[in-house]
Formats: structure tokens, sequence, C-alpha cells
């Protein structure tokens, strides 16, 4: 990919509205970097699979420090076009 292909952050991409962001911006040309909570394999990783370098996986729990600074540090150098958060909260239900 050239140097001017747009790049996308997408956190909390793992399903639902973010993996359809993650999904969308990658079919519109964009390179997308979405964000997993865990290790186990979720929507997001089937997605990078398919569409080859196109969309990247880093995992991150945004409610821990030391993990958004570990991230921040691995995308040092990268220029980011977009910053989506789609984050929200559980009560533990469901």
């Amino acid at each position: 990919m050239n140097d001017m292909t747009e790049t996308a952050l997408i956190v909390v991409a793992s399903r639902g509205l973010g993996l359809g962001l993650v999904g969308a911006y990658a079919k519109l040309g964009w390179r997308v970097i979405g964000t997993v909570r865990g290790v186990t394999a979720t929507g997001l990783h089937a997605l990078a699979d398919a569409t080859k370098d196109r969309v990247r996986v880093e995992m991150v729990d945004i409610t821990m420090q030391e993990q958004v600074a570990a991230l921040r540090e691995r995308l040092a150098g990268e220029r980011l076009d977009l910053l989506f958060v789609n984050a929200g909260i559980s009560n533990g239900e469901g």
C-alpha cells in the first residue's frame, strides 16, 4: 500500500458497530486497525484474515492504563486519519 492510504483506528471492534465500521472502512480502501479486549478469536480476526493486509488486529482493554500505553507505543509513528472509540459499559447482565 502506498503512503496515501487513509488509516482508521477503531477501538472495540470485535463485534457489532465496531466490527461493522471496520468492514465498511476496509471496503472503502482504508487501512484499519481494530482493537479487541481479549485473546479469543472474534469476528474482527476473521475479517482481518479475509482482507489480507487491509485490517490489523490489536489487543487493548481501554480500562487498563498500562494496556493503553502499550498500544500507544505499538502505534508510534502511525499516521491516523480517523479515531473511533466504540466503547460502552456493562452492568454484568448478558
